[in-house]
């Protein structure tokens, strides 16, 4: 877990927390001192008959005491939520960068594990340590000096708890606003990390790991800024309840004073035992619900430990595909898929010469792992795929992803592409037509619902005209249309096919003289004229 945290992102904040740590401990042993400094006060009261209370010393304990726990908790808070922003973003940045995602568990998973586990972390550094730490030295310190206990204060004390609880709880309610917040730009997190894992063919292919990067960032940081805003409320109710205290000390003070006779013990001596007793009260209930939560923080963290496994054993797929041969198509050369002890494709070599090829097939074929492997997406088991150097591909899955954002975002993404060639590119698949009278290029896709019959499609042929393609791969992307669909969509894939190429799976032969067709059976790759 350890070298998670420590690392040169993390250093100069873990080097922050550190020292916010130790001046937080250093404030638990100024709390010990509290009924030592009570009890000179009271005594040097009855001295002089409550002429004076002298209570400097105390005051000025408790201000330093305040202002060093402000400070502390400020710099374990802030520095506690950086290093939960930098895991975030490191983590993420290196799963996408990966050649193979090969978890082994699926992206809902992955995405909650970067979202809550991560905030586990965040707990664990900001406040569970501390806090454990604290509590423990505290009770320990407090143990030393226990003596008898007074019922008749420990009446006004109970008494003051409650008014404290109702003081706190006011709190609370503004808490659990920033909590929601926090639990919601939580939940946004969650849906853009999952939607990006879901668009990773997407993203290998287009090579838009590093817009991946940067929208993930973007939701990373609006986390970030509502835990900073619930931090910055929470930790002043360590400051008022000290202040609470305050007020509570010398209250106890003018009662004693007033109240108790003289025995066995002095007035200071008295006091002091209640202080004492009540913060062994405190740290008890500190130091266990902290272990509690210490337990459940580390055990949250088992799903980093893991993510960080499955990076340093990740296998890289793209080592059978090469760029050096100076090819000028799309070029198999004796490839082998072999998957589960089954020959998927056997020594297949092929030159993509024409524009326009369906592939067809029964299903379970292959057809979609040759395509993948076209893609560097899918193992080779043997042999090569040589692709033209600087040659562009797009690829347009069967049921498209997309980004969490606009059309704007989606077509261009993230390019300095200007709003009239996006229109004019909308157009060139009449699309531009369905959301003009929405938002226009603003329309926001949260996901594929707001899409009629075909549009998906058209969009993913829009992003793939604005990327620039050399070569647009399709994976039956109308078998799930209906025929007037269908229709449309293949007549923007003939029209494509006399600029670019076009290589589409397809379960549809369509009598034209434009397709070649490549028939995959029992591992074999046959071209038959159309």
């Amino acid at each position: 877990m350890f070298h998670i945290v420590i690392d040169r992102f993390n250093f100069k904040f873990v080097v922050y927390w550190i020292i916010g740590i130790i001046m937080f401990l250093y404030g638990a042993v100024l709390q010990i001192q509290i009924p030592e400094k009570l009890q000179n006060v009271i005594n040097l009261a009855v001295k002089n008959q409550f002429k004076h209370i002298y209570v400097n010393h105390l005051v000025e304990l408790l201000l330093f005491i305040i202002i060093i726990s402000f400070i502390s908790q400020l710099l374990v808070g802030l520095s506690s939520e950086n290093i939960i922003l930098n895991i975030r973003n490191k983590q993420f940045a290196q799963i996408i960068k990966q050649s193979s995602y090969n978890l082994n568990k699926s992206y809902a998973e992955i995405s909650n594990r970067l979202t809550n586990d991560t905030e586990a972390i965040g707990s664990l550094f900001s406040s569970t340590i501390p806090n454990l730490c604290k509590e423990v030295i505290i009770f320990i310190g407090s143990l030393f000096l226990l003596f008898r206990l007074n019922k008749e204060l420990f009446t006004i004390l109970m008494i003051s708890v409650v008014i404290f609880a109702v003081f706190m709880g006011v709190i609370g309610i503004v808490l659990s606003k920033y909590s929601e917040l926090f639990k919601q730009a939580g939940s946004d997190y969650l849906r853009v990390v999952l939607n990006l894992f879901e668009n990773w063919n997407l993203i290998k292919v287009l090579n838009l790991e590093q817009h991946a990067v940067t929208l993930e960032k973007k939701q990373a940081q609006k986390l970030y800024k509502w835990s900073i805003k619930g931090l910055l409320l929470s930790i002043f109710s360590g400051p008022i309840q000290l202040l609470f205290f305050s007020g509570l000390i010398i209250t106890i003070t003018y009662v004693i004073g007033k109240q108790l006779d003289d025995g066995t013990m002095n007035y200071g001596s008295i006091a002091a035992l209640i202080m004492l007793l009540v913060n062994l009260l405190q740290s008890l209930i500190g130091t266990f619900n902290g272990f509690l939560e210490y337990k459940k923080d580390i055990g949250q963290l088992k799903g980093l430990r893991h993510i960080s496994e499955i990076l340093k054993n990740s296998v890289n797929i793209k080592n059978n595909l090469a760029t050096h041969k100076p090819v000028k198509y799309i070029t198999l050369n004796e490839v082998c898929i072999k998957k589960k002890d089954k020959n998927i494709l056997k020594n297949v070599s092929y030159e993509f010469t024409d524009n326009y090829y369906a592939i067809m097939g029964e299903n379970g074929v292959g057809k979609s792992t040759l395509v993948k492997a076209m893609l560097g997406l899918e193992v080779i088991s043997s042999g090569n795929i040589y692709i033209p150097e600087n040659y562009k591909i797009a690829y347009i899955e069967q049921n498209p992803k997309f980004f969490i954002g606009t059309i704007r975002d989606n077509v261009s993404f993230d390019k300095p592409i200007s709003d009239t060639i996006l229109i004019e590119t909308l157009k060139k698949v009449n699309l531009w037509d369905a959301f003009k009278n929405r938002n226009g290029l603003d329309t926001l896709i949260s996901d594929t619902s707001v899409f009629s019959g075909g549009e998906a499609q058209k969009l993913s042929i829009a992003r793939a005209l604005a990327s620039k393609f050399d070569v647009l791969i399709c994976d039956e992307i109308t078998s799930n249309l209906d025929k007037a669909s269908s229709m449309l969509i293949n007549n923007l894939l003939q029209d494509l096919s006399k600029s670019k190429q076009v290589i589409e799976i397809t379960h549809h032969v369509i009598n034209d003289n434009n397709r070649k067709i490549l028939q995959i059976s029992e591992g074999f790759l046959q071209e038959y004229e159309n």
